[in-house]
């Protein structure tokens, strides 16, 4: 699909003003050779990213996910968007359509409504409107660590086995409705003191080669969170994942061409 009307001339230039907070050669720290040490460092960092994205995107307009409940509607793992077209949310939100509804792991998740999936659905909010709502919070569906299996196999296709190339165990991701409302947030983290920006994959550029995505287009930032706490816990040089879209691709994002994508990603 073609992108949404944006100036790219303007995504382009916000991305390149914050390159120089980005290490010139983000990788070379100590590396992870295991996984399961990658995997408990995510598991330590993960409600220190929640938290700092929730800070991100109050001010932003920055949307999540929430399960709302459905008055007869059968919709079992899809975002709803305005028109009532379901999507699903592919990698940003887990590696498979069972992620979403999942009964929340402690410590890794936000709290999965009980009751049938299909008596739910799922809905876009703005975290600024229900950020004070303690029921309506409790609703957001934040993604769960990356699964074991998508990450094997992920190191046996793509990184030859080297466990510290995985950078997205830890994720989250927000949602936007404009460009400069991403363009907004993107400021707001390359200026927060706590963290530093590892790489930024911005396939909103025009340069970019949108075939390889099959017209998806995000902006995906690796960074650290370096603060004492981090740095109590071990956790300050794990690299975690922050993926930043546009509503427009969010809805574009269906069960069918979340597999679609799949298959021609496999």
């Amino acid at each position: 699909p073609s992108s949404p009307s944006l100036d790219a001339r303007f995504m382009r230039s916000s991305v390149a003003g914050f390159f120089g907070r980005v290490s010139s050669n983000p990788l070379s720290v100590q590396q992870v050779v295991s996984l399961d040490q990658l995997y408990a460092q995510a598991a330590v960092l993960y409600p220190l990213l929640k938290s700092k994205v929730q800070q991100w995107a109050l001010h932003t307009n920055g949307m999540f996910p929430t399960a709302e409940p459905a008055s007869g509607a059968s919709i079992v793992h899809p975002l709803a968007s305005a028109s009532g077209r379901s999507v699903h949310m592919g990698t940003g939100f887990g590696d498979d359509t069972n992620t979403f509804l999942k009964r929340a792991q402690p410590g890794l998740s936000g709290t999965a409504p009980a009751g049938p999936a299909h008596a739910f659905h799922l809905k876009l909010v703005k975290w600024a409107d229900v950020v004070q709502d303690k029921e309506q919070r409790e609703r957001v569906q934040w993604p769960l660590l990356k699964g074991p299996q998508r990450a094997v196999e992920k190191l046996s296709r793509s990184y030859q086995g080297k466990v510290s190339r995985l950078l997205d165990i830890c994720r989250q991701s927000i949602i936007f409705e404009k460009p400069s409302e991403l363009a907004a947030c993107l400021r707001v983290i390359a200026n927060d003191p706590d963290v530093s920006i590892a790489r930024i994959t911005n396939r909103f550029d025009r340069e970019y080669n949108a075939r390889k995505s099959l017209g998806y287009r995000d902006l995906n930032l690796n960074l650290r969170i370096d603060t004492d706490e981090t740095r109590r816990l071990g956790v300050e040089l794990h690299i975690c994942e922050v993926q930043m879209l546009l509503r427009t691709f969010a809805e574009l994002k269906s069960n069918e061409g979340h597999k679609r994508y799949v298959a021609f990603r496999n």
